[in-house]
């Protein structure tokens, strides 16, 4: 026996054999569902009072009627029955909320529904709610000064490299590299900003606040003076990061509805570029003229391809087949070329314990050429010797002069030109670069270098792959 009420004399007592109160799901409707039992403590004799298909517990005894909870039509309601007629009567009509936690007082019932207490009157079955107050110092609550050093989340540096801004206890703040303060640029209590960004040029940091309830980007002066600008309105998702547009007029971002979108900072309109059907769209970085976006989204098969979007076309390409898991695209800033981590490599390591083969470390570092006649990073050199022709007179001199500045003048041309892609054949001029294979990711290019990080601990020797070895420091 479990939960029991005395009968008014004391010469019975209604019970439940089982409770189902702490139970963690609903409508059960199994052989554990408990009925309600009255038991004669004279005779000995023991009966069912109360059985339905649903869970009918807590009875309580009141006068000649025997009240209890039952979620028999659904939702957990207080029932009477009245133990000269045995008929049900229902009391409560509650269809969003159980009721919960009954206890039987002078002529009423107390109950809890919502996380809010109500009492029932017995005598007009009418149930009112009860208004409660706590008092409290409620210090937790007071305005104070709070160290949040330790709890900064997402930063990023400015392009000069003597301020960073960071995210800590839904504040931003900009912190000196040297010289200054640190500055709280935002010092909104209640509100939460997050993932700040330089904008290129420094003018701005871009970040999402919950100003409005939602999550929205707004921008702000490093510096902190002005007011906020908002960009988008109606944003309606959790979105993760963002990243600027070389040219500081765009800024792209993913939610977590694994959209892809970026936002005209001018025109204040979000666009989708892309929807991935498994996970975030994580893997996204722009071209160095801000016409093309690239980034890694997953196949049906589970792999990553790579695709390229057009802001002028509105328009998205898939570049890389998807046998491989092709992940963390980006553009050489001089628009040569594309970098990316694939699994293309098949380091195949036997495992002697189990009789198996492991599949490990199968990443490596990939470059294609965005333009079908850029020579190949990896293309083979030889060094010549080299002819030229001498100019004796003063005028064949300054042809030299001529000829050297048009070349140089047709040279930054041809660097200040819009990126050109050529599709076909995209993925034949795929070359690993020869770095080995590894766990790699964070690719970050520079003019003429490419950054990258390894997790897979080891020393990196001069040779091939096979002269990497373990490292335990």
């Amino acid at each position: 026996g479990e939960l029991a009420s005395y009968s008014p004399d004391a010469s019975k007592i209604a019970f439940t054999r089982l409770a189902r109160e702490v139970r963690t799901w609903k409508r059960y409707r199994g052989g554990m569902a408990p009925n309600i039992w009255m038991y004669d403590l004279k005779t000995g004799a023991a009966e069912i009072l109360v059985d339905s298909d649903g869970n009918d517990m807590f009875p309580m005894w009141i006068g000649n009627n025997l009240y209890f909870l039952s979620d028999r039509e659904r939702t957990y309601n207080i029932y009477c029955l009245d133990l000269a007629t045995r008929k049900v009567r229902k009391l409560t009509n509650y269809d969003e909320y159980d009721v919960k936690w009954p206890s039987a007082g002078d002529g009423a019932i107390v109950y809890e529904n919502g996380g809010w207490l109500y009492v029932l009157d017995l005598k007009t079955e009418n149930s009112r709610k009860l208004e409660i107050v706590v008092p409290s110092e409620l210090a937790e609550t007071r305005p104070r000064y709070e160290r949040v050093a330790p709890l900064i989340r997402n930063g990023d540096l400015s392009g000069t490299g003597k301020r960073a801004a960071f995210e800590a206890r839904g504040e931003i703040f900009t912190v000196p590299a040297e010289k200054g303060e640190t500055r709280n640029v935002t010092n909104t209590p209640g509100v939460r900003e997050r993932a700040p960004v330089f904008s290129p040029d420094g003018k701005w940091i871009a970040y999402f606040s919950d100003a409005t309830g939602e999550y929205e980007v707004y921008l702000r002066k490093p510096d902190g003076s002005g007011d906020e600008l908002r960009v988008t309105t109606g944003l309606g998702h959790h979105p993760f990061r963002m990243f600027w547009s070389p040219d500081g007029k765009k800024l792209a971002l993913h939610d977590e509805t694994f959209q892809l979108y970026y936002v005209d900072i001018d025109e204040k309109k979000v666009r989708t570029i892309d929807v991935d059907p498994w996970w975030d769209i994580f893997d996204y970085s722009w071209s160095g003229d801000s016409k093309w976006i690239a980034y890694a989204k997953n196949g049906e098969n589970g792999n990553a391809a790579i695709h390229l979007y057009s802001l002028d076309e509105k328009k998205s390409r898939q570049v890389t087949s998807g046998m491989y898991n092709d992940t963390n695209p980006c553009f050489d800033p001089a628009g040569k070329y594309l970098y990316f981590v694939s699994s293309r490599a098949t380091p195949f390591v036997e495992n002697n314990f189990d009789y198996d083969i492991n599949y490990v470390n199968p990443n490596i570092l990939c470059a294609v050429t965005l333009k079908a006649d850029t020579p190949s990073p990896l293309a083979p050199e030889s060094d010549e010797v080299e002819l030229k022709e001498e100019k004796k007179d003063e005028e064949g001199k300054d042809a030299d002069k001529k000829d050297d500045k048009k070349d140089d003048k047709k040279k930054d041309d041809a660097d200040k030109k819009a990126f050109e892609i050529d599709f076909d054949g995209f993925e034949s001029r795929v070359v690993g670069i020869p770095v080995g294979s590894g766990y790699f990711g964070g690719l970050y290019p520079a003019d003429k270098k490419l950054f990258y990080a390894d997790s897979e601990a080891r020393v990196i020797g001069e040779g091939s792959d096979e002269d990497r070895t373990p490292s335990y420091d």
